[in-house]
């Protein structure tokens, strides 16, 4: 027995499917709001709110962020260019968090590739 040993269990982030999937974590009849941060994000990184509401319908993959945000993954058709650069698909990526009475959106990214 050594002394000063203490195994430690390897910490497992919990983490849903990487296939297509349902998201179960926003009901489809709760109104999808939008914090201002959301809004001015959602212009930067040209982003409308139809392709919001659709990753949060139908994400492709899902993971938890902080403080008890959910992340929500979708690719989308985009063939044009972005920052003077050609992309064939655009990634966008959800932040949001569950109100009792709203999803609300916390923050929107989109990530360009080919």
């Amino acid at each position: 027995m050594e002394i000063g040993y203490k195994p430690i269990a390897p910490r497992v982030r919990l983490a849903l499917p990487l296939r297509p999937c349902y998201n179960p974590l926003a009901p489809t009849m709760k109104p999808i709001a939008y914090t201002k941060h959301a809004r001015v994000q959602m212009q930067l990184r040209a982003v409308s709110e139809s392709e919001v509401v659709e990753t949060i319908r139908r994400p492709e993959r899902t993971a938890l962020g902080k403080r008890g945000a959910v992340k929500l993954f979708r690719a989308f058709p985009f063939n044009a260019e972005h920052a003077s650069v050609y992309y064939r698909f655009k990634s966008v990526e959800v932040r949001y968090v569950m109100k009792p009475d709203v999803v609300l959106v916390l923050t929107v990214i989109s990530r360009f590739f080919n």
